[in-house]
């Protein structure tokens, strides 16, 4: 799970190979999920509580259409688009830092996961998705027998 919360999309020249052999790597041990060919990857944060975790991606730009949400065997994977720039002839580009084009990130939830209860909403450009936990997963108070 860790490995997905850093976006490796700032990849340059040499460094790309170097970067794709540390994500596999660190996917392989920490049994994160996968990520696949993208542009870009959008920041999130991912929060537990006793009865659900919550992910919160920031995704501006983006129209719902655009957007497709799953969860399977334990893994919630968010992916989507932003419309690539269309190249202008009659101007000259000095920086072009928002990335374009498509994305998927991929979060290891773990079984525990109430797959039917999880839900999504999508307000002001984030997308806020809640995956509630099983009765069975859920955190218990242990009394002391005397």
């Amino acid at each position: 799970m860790a490995n997905q919360l850093v976006p490796m999309g700032w990849r340059v020249g040499r460094l790309d190979n170097v970067w794709g052999d540390m994500d596999r790597m660190m996917g392989a041990f920490l049994g994160g999920g996968s990520r696949e060919s993208v542009d870009w990857a959008p920041r999130l944060d991912l929060s537990e509580t006793d009865s659900h975790f919550e992910v919160h991606l920031d995704l501006p730009g983006i129209s719902e259409d655009d957007l497709e949400i799953e969860f399977h065997e334990g893994h919630l994977s968010v992916s989507g688009k932003r419309d690539e720039l269309t190249e202008e002839t009659d101007r000259s580009w000095h920086r072009v830092e928002r990335r374009r084009g498509s994305f998927r990130r991929v979060i290891r939830l773990g079984e525990e996961v109430e797959a039917d209860g999880v839900e999504a909403e999508y307000t002001g450009g984030v997308l806020k998705i809640v995956a509630p936990k099983t009765e069975k997963s859920r955190a218990r108070r242990i009394a002391l027998k005397n």
